[in-house]
C-alpha cells in the first residue's frame, strides 16, 4: 500500500512533465553531451603527457591539434550547459506554473466546509512557498542523476583499465557515502516537512494580523502581535536548527570521505609503482586523478541534491495533500433545466451543522416562502439566519432534509445556474483589488458600461462614484482601503 502510494505520487508528477517531454528529452541529451565532453578531456591530457615522456621535442602542429580538440570539447561543454540551464529551467517553470494553476482551480472548486477548517495563510503558503523551487529541483535532479550515472559508468570502466587495484580502493568509499546519505535524508525530510509547517504558520499569523491591522491599532495591541509573531518565528528557527544539525553531520561525513580520495589514490599509486608494477605510469596516475576529480563533481552535486530532495519533496507532498481533497459540492449528472427561476423556496425538515463535531445550527427546520413575497429572518447572533441563506445558494449541503426552489432540490440545479438566479448582499461586503467598474461587474463580467451605471444608480452610489477623480476607473485596492 505504501509502495503504490509512492508510485502514484511520482506518476502525478510525470503527468505534469508529459506536455514538455520533447524539451525535457533534449535537455537530457545535452546533459549526456556535457558528461561525455568532460570525460574526453583526460584522454587528450594523457596523450599530451605520454608524448612529453617519449620525446622532449613535441611539434607545434601536434600541440595545436590537441589544443583545438580541447577547445572543441570546452565549447561543447559550454553549449550543453547553456541549454541545460536555460531550457531545462524553463521545463521546471512550466511545470510549476501548471501545478499552481491546478491547485488554484482546485481551491475554487472546494466547498466552504473545507475553508472553514483551513487557515488562509497555510493555503497561500502551499501555492507559493511549497511549490517554489520544487519543479526546478525535479528537472535538475534528473539531469544530475543522468550525468552522474554516465560519468560513473564510463569513469570506472576507464579506471579499471588503467589499474584495477586503485579502482577497487576507490569503489570501497562510495558505498559508505551512499549509506550516510540514506541515513540522514530521512531525518532531514522529517525536519523539512515540519519547517514548511512552521513557515505556513508564520504566513497565517502575518495574514491574520495585517488583515485586521486597524483593529490591532484601535486596541493598541501592536506589542501583542509582535510577541505572537516572535513565538512562531522562534519555533521556525528551532526546527531549522535541528535540520541544519542533521545537514552538518551529513555533509561533514560525506565531504571528509571525498576529501580523502585524492591523497589515498596518490599514495596507493606511488606504492604500486614502487612495488614494481610497470603497467602504471605517472601519466596513468595523472589521468586516474583527473577521472577521480570528474567522479567527485557529480558526487558533490548528488550530496547537495539529497539535501534539497528532503526540502522540496516536503512541499510537493503538501501540494498533493490539498489536491487530494474531494470536491463535495458537484452538479448532478443530469441537472434540471429552466430559463429563469420563479422563486418559490421550501425547506423540509432541515438539519445542518458546520462541523460534525459541533451542535446542530438548524434542527428539523421547515418553512415555505412564496415567490414575490418579502420575508425577514429575525434572531440573535448565531441563530442561523445567514446559514439559511447559504443553504438556499447551496454554499453548503444540508445534513438532513431538503432545500427546494420551485419544487426542485437545490442539488438538482446546476451550481452556476442556481447562483446566477440569486442576489446575495452580504453583511460584510468584500471588495477585490481593481477598479470600481471591475468590482461592480464581478457577478456579470459581460455587463456593458450602461448596465454598470444602472446598477450603481439602483444602489445609490453613482453620484459618489462620479465625485471620485477617476470615477468608475478608481482603484479600490484590497478590501477597498481607499474607499
Amino acid at each position: 500500500m505504501i509502495v503504490s502510494g509512492k508510485l502514484k505520487k511520482w506518476c502525478v508528477l510525470l503527468g505534469y512533465l508529459k506536455p514538455y517531454s520533447r524539451l525535457y528529452v533534449f535537455d537530457l541529451v545535452f546533459a549526456v553531451l556535457e558528461a561525455l565532453s568532460t570525460l574526453s578531456i583526460p584522454f587528450v591530457i594523457r596523450d599530451l603527457l605520454s608524448t612529453v615522456g617519449k620525446d622532449n621535442d613535441v611539434g607545434l602542429s601536434y600541440l595545436l591539434g590537441r589544443s583545438v580538440i580541447l577547445l572543441v570539447l570546452i565549447a561543447l561543454i559550454y553549449v550543453a550547459n547553456f541549454f541545460i540551464t536555460k531550457y531545462g529551467c524553463l521545463v521546471g517553470a512550466f511545470i510549476e506554473r501548471d501545478m499552481r494553476k491546478d491547485l488554484f482551480e482546485h481551491y475554487e472548486k472546494l466547498s466552504c466546509r473545507f475553508f472553514d477548517k483551513q487557515r488562509i495563510g497555510q493555503l497561500i503558503s502551499r501555492i507559493t512557498v511549497d511549490l517554489y523551487g520544487f519543479s526546478d529541483f525535479f528537472h535538475h535532479a534528473s539531469e544530475e542523476l543522468l550525468i552522474a550515472v554516465v560519468k560513473y559508468l564510463i569513469s570506472f570502466t576507464i579506471l579499471f583499465q588503467i589499474n584495477a587495484k586503485l579502482s577497487l580502493a576507490l569503489i570501497v568509499m562510495f558505498p559508505a557515502v551512499m549509506f550516510i546519505s540514506l541515513y540522514y535524508i530521512d531525518k532531514m525530510e522529517k525536519a523539512s516537512i515540519e519547517s514548511h509547517n512552521k513557515i505556513a504558520e508564520i504566513n497565517e499569523m502575518v495574514a491574520d494580523s495585517l488583515s485586521g491591522i486597524r483593529t490591532v491599532k484601535l486596541f493598541g495591541n501592536e506589542k501583542v502581535e509582535i510577541q505572537k509573531f516572535n513565538f512562531f518565528n522562534h519555533n521556525f528557527v528551532e526546527w531549522k536548527k535541528y535540520m541544519f544539525t542533521q545537514m552538518s553531520k551529513y555533509f561533514g561525513c560525506c565531504f571528509s570521505l571525498m576529501a580523502s580520495v585524492m591523497p589515498l589514490v596518490t599514495i596507493l599509486g606511488i606504492l604500486i609503482i614502487n612495488g614494481g608494477d610497470k603497467g602504471l605510469t605517472v601519466p596513468d596516475i595523472t589521468m586516474f586523478l583527473l577521472y577521480v576529480g570528474i567522479l567527485l563533481d557529480p558526487t558533490d552535486r548528488l550530496l547537495g541534491m539529497a539535501q534539497r530532495f528532503a526540502d522540496n519533496v516536503a512541499g510537493y507532498e503538501r501540494f498533493l495533500e490539498v489536491l487530494s481533497e474531494e470536491v463535495t459540492l458537484k452538479n448532478s449528472s443530469s441537472p434540471a433545466v429552466k430559463e429563469v427561476l420563479k422563486g418559490d423556496i421550501t425547506l423540509e425538515h432541515v438539519d445542518f451543522s458546520y462541523d460534525s463535531n459541533t451542535n446542530l445550527v438548524l434542527s428539523d427546520l421547515s418553512f415555505d416562502v412564496k415567490a414575490g413575497t418579502y420575508v425577514a429572518l429575525v434572531g440573535a447572533s448565531g441563530a442561523g439566519k445567514t446559514t439559511i441563506c447559504n443553504l438556499i445558494a447551496r454554499l453548503y449541503d444540508v445534513n438532513k432534509g431538503r432545500v427546494l426552489i420551485d419544487g426542485v432540490n437545490v442539488k438538482d440545479w446546476s451550481l452556476e445556474f442556481l447562483r446566477e438566479q440569486i442576489c446575495f448582499v452580504q453583511q460584510d461586503p468584500y471588495l477585490f483589488s481593481g477598479s470600481i467598474l471591475e468590482n461592480i461587474k464581478y457577478g456579470c463580467p459581460e455587463a456593458s458600461f450602461d448596465d454598470v451605471v444602472r446598477a450603481a444608480k439602483d444602489a445609490n452610489i453613482h453620484d459618489f462614484i462620479q465625485g471620485l477623480p477617476s470615477k468608475y476607473e478608481t482603484e479600490v485596492e484590497e478590501r477597498g482601503v481607499y474607499m
